[in-house]
């Protein structure tokens, strides 16, 4: 079997050696020696003769012999300058050696290499990893990237934008470091089947989650990666439920909690497809948010609250701190693996590593960034650590100096016009669209000067450091993403600062979901400059014939520019405006947030003659409401809202029409809530012809559980008056749910054992962190 040993670093190498010479020689109990005072030595078994064995580690598997030979050669003077010299000496060397090049190195080695056999090179060393599985798993990036399992994870199906997600996580492998928090959410996830890894940006949530996820496709799991909507991953994770797969949801309420907690994926939905996960066999779930917009999930949909306790979420791990060993081996996987060696002097000299661990802002983000090549690139010591304390000292400001130091105007057009869109992914031609009318309004209001193909270059600047391309497989659409969420964090707070860069990017505009997104209502938003808001919403008038919807397909673009005339401009804007707005609404089929549309009626209520023209059309408007409702308060709301309008029960009650389009309304949301029902009195009243027959269960017993909980629904709606005209006609398969119920009791006795894996921090021994962080840093 292959591995790939570049994941290790040097000190992890030598901890390989040890593992598997102890594994090879039994009899033996080999100490350990930091860089630097080794004398020749890295590791030592002294039995009744004091240095009886001596091991030498050598990490080489770029380099070429010559580099091997010339070090071996100083390693042979310090092995004679010994008292007493060693009766046996073993090479441990990630190099592949050849025939010719292991005899050469027993002859150099006399008398202290006996034969070609104490020579351990990389076939040889693959061979024992194979061959002991406990040291493979105890190294577990090694188990993570072996030939074995990246066949599996690279042939288990995944495609699009999951494919994309798990290539990630293999190019990052290298990085990872097992901590304390990792085992803890391992712990979670083995006790629940679903896991939200929370804390605040740059903590690292989404690196343990990766670290997780590459854990389960390493053990056959497919990867289902879920882009804001719930029914494309539930289309894919429950069609074959015998599969082993895992559902990834990153910064599952980032984006913005109204649009994902609506109706149409609602809140009730995430809930029950959370349940759903737990209730099923081989399924998994993982998401990631910040702590920040957790609690407020929690405390403004209280039916979000299901998913975990009154006290705590259940499901959660709070990923606050690492410890101080934790923080040094991150440090040191990311200086061995990131930076050039005479980038990486900086952090060991006169032991500036110890400041960075012990830094009150130290997280893994951070450390990242401080370790990417190009931002050293140049830097003596005393630049590289000012660079260093800096973004240590300061670091919601770590990437202005990139921003503003390396990206030249085009780069900064383009990456203000992605993040303006506030998308996971954003097409390529859209991206095109929207930069060039950027830069077509920065060279006529401006004075910049066009330059060739500045799309194309600045596409390429950018993507050293702020952007990733995802390429799709099956059609070669090309999107493209922020590297890293902080960079929109960054983003917000500079654009907001700068009242300039703010108008450019607004008057610029040529989709509406530029304005939309993060002018909108969101916790975390741009304001328009009160002062300018005149000067906002002229500018606003001249563009929005031109400007265009991304999902032109799903939303009304009319109803859409009502919304930011009531959100940014209710001052400035008309009741004739409006109305020619809302004339322009196509009701037939569009979505909208159950909030946007509260607010656009909420503040329609200051516009009489739109306030007339919604009586009058009531039916649109209503059919509209109970559809976008995120629960059963909220619709509640509506009707009182329409009340207020004249449009009383009385009305809608004697339209066939609209009782036809509350119970699609009904049927949908009820629909979603069946399978999750209490079912164990059917479970109870079970049949059995004798004690060895299988239980009989009565379909009755499954209708008589959904009609009591439709009758606790209808309650909730206040609607439990139409009960019998609707009853007849709610839509259900009770065989299918006792079928699913069956399978579900069958499964549960033993499906935590079809998930449950062991912790990823085994620790061979108990140490120092002290003496392990002298250790890794020694030189």
């Amino acid at each position: 079997m292959k591995y790939n040993l570049e994941v290790l670093h040097n000190k992890d190498f030598e901890e390989l050696a040890k593992d598997l010479l102890e594994a090879d020689l039994p009899w033996i109990k080999l100490q350990s020696f930091r860089s630097g005072r080794d004398k020749g030595i890295d590791l030592r078994y002294a039995g009744d003769h004091e240095n009886e064995l001596i091991v030498q580690a050598k990490h080489y598997l770029r380099s070429k012999f010559a580099d091997l030979k010339r070090q071996m050669k100083l390693e042979k003077k310090k092995i004679d300058a010994l008292n007493p010299r060693p009766k046996r000496y073993i090479l441990f060397t990630s190099f592949d050696l050849g025939v010719e090049q292991t005899d050469e190195l027993v002859q150099m080695f006399q008398p202290y290499l006996k034969n070609s056999q104490d020579i351990y090179g990389l076939g040889r060393i693959e061979s024992l990893i194979a061959s002991h599985p406990k040291i493979e798993k105890r190294h577990y990036k090694l188990w993570l990237t072996s030939s074995s399992v990246l066949e599996h994870i690279l042939h288990n199906g995944v495609s699009g934008r999951s494919e994309f997600v798990a290539s990630k996580i293999l190019m990052r492998s290298k990085l990872y470091v097992p901590t304390q928090n990792l085992d803890r959410a391992v712990s979670k996830l083995n006790e629940n089947k679903v896991l939200i890894i929370t804390g605040e940006p740059g903590v690292g949530k989404t690196t343990i989650a990766y670290q997780l996820l590459y854990n389960l496709l390493a053990e056959g799991f497919e990867l289902v990666n879920i882009d804001g909507r719930i029914d494309d991953a539930e289309d894919l994770l429950f069609l074959h439920p015998e599969k082993k797969q895992v559902a990834f949801f990153d910064d599952f309420l980032g984006a913005n909690i109204a649009e994902i907690l609506n109706p149409r994926n609602s809140q009730n939905h995430l809930v029950n497809f959370v349940e759903r996960v737990r209730d099923t066999k081989n399924k998994l779930l993982i998401l990631t948010t910040r702590t920040t917009i957790l609690n407020q999930a929690n405390q403004h949909y209280y039916k979000f609250k299901r998913i975990g306790t009154e006290d705590e979420l259940r499901y959660s791990v709070v990923i606050k701190d690492y410890s101080k060993l934790d923080k040094a081996r991150i440090l040191y996987n990311h200086i061995y693996h990131l930076l050039p060696s005479d980038n990486q002097e900086v952090f060991f000299e006169d032991n500036y590593y110890k400041n960075i661990v012990s830094h009150e802002n130290f997280f893994p983000r951070l450390i990242e960034f401080i370790t990417t090549a190009s931002y050293l690139k140049g830097r003596n010591v005393v630049s590289a650590r000012a660079f260093i304390q800096k973004s240590l000292d300061h670091p919601s400001e770590i990437w202005e100096h990139a921003y503003r130091e390396q990206l030249n105007p085009e780069d900064q057009f383009l990456i203000t016009t992605l993040f303006s869109f506030g998308k996971n992914y954003l097409e390529i031609d859209a991206l095109r669209t929207a930069f060039n009318a950027r830069y077509d309004y920065e060279i006529k209001h401006n004075g910049f000067m066009r330059k060739t193909d500045a799309f194309g270059i600045s596409l390429s600047n950018l993507g050293d450091g702020f952007i990733s391309t995802y390429i799709d497989k099956n059609d070669t659409s090309v999107s493209i993403s922020l590297l890293n969420p902080s960079i929109a964090d960054f983003l917000l707070n500079y654009l907001q600062e700068r009242p300039d860069e703010l108008r450019r990017l607004f008057f610029s505009a040529t989709y509406l979901d530029q304005i939309t997104f993060y002018f909108g209502e969101r916790t975390q938003s741009l304001r328009i400059p009160a002062a300018e808001t005149g000067h906002y919403f002229k500018r606003f008038i001249e563009i929005s014939a031109q400007l265009k919807l991304l999902a032109a397909d799903r939303l009304s673009l009319p109803m859409q520019l009502v919304y930011v005339h009531l959100h940014l401009f209710k001052e400035n804007t008309s009741a004739d405006t409006l109305l020619e707005l809302l004339g322009q609404v196509q009701f037939s089929d569009f979505a909208i947030s159950d909030n946007r549309y509260y607010l656009i009626l909420n503040e329609l209520e200051e516009f009489p003659e739109v306030q007339r023209y919604i009586s009058e059309n009531w039916f649109d408007f209503l059919v509209l409401a109970i559809n976008v409702a995120s629960d059963s308060t909220r619709m509640n709301v509506y009707f009182s809202h329409f009340k207020a309008l004249g449009i009383d029960e009385l009305i809608w009650s004697e339209n066939p029409e609209f009782l036809d389009e509350l119970l699609y309304v009904l049927n949908r949301e009820f629909g979603h809530l069946i399978d999750d029902f209490d079912y164990s009195s059917v479970r109870e009243n079970a049949f059995f012809w004798d004690e060895d027959s299988s239980p009989e269960y009565d379909e009755n017993d499954v209708v008589n559980v959904i009609e009591r909980e439709f009758d606790n629904f209808l309650d909730e709606y206040e609607l439990s008056h139409y009960k019998d005209l609707f009853w007849e006609r709610i839509d259900f398969d009770a065989s299918r749910v006792l079928t699913r119920q069956v399978e579900n009791w069958n499964d549960y006795s033993d499906y935590s054992n079809d998930y449950a894996r062991e912790s990823l921090t085994q620790s061979r021994e108990q140490i120092s962190p002290d003496s392990e962080i002298d250790r890794l840093f020694e030189r």
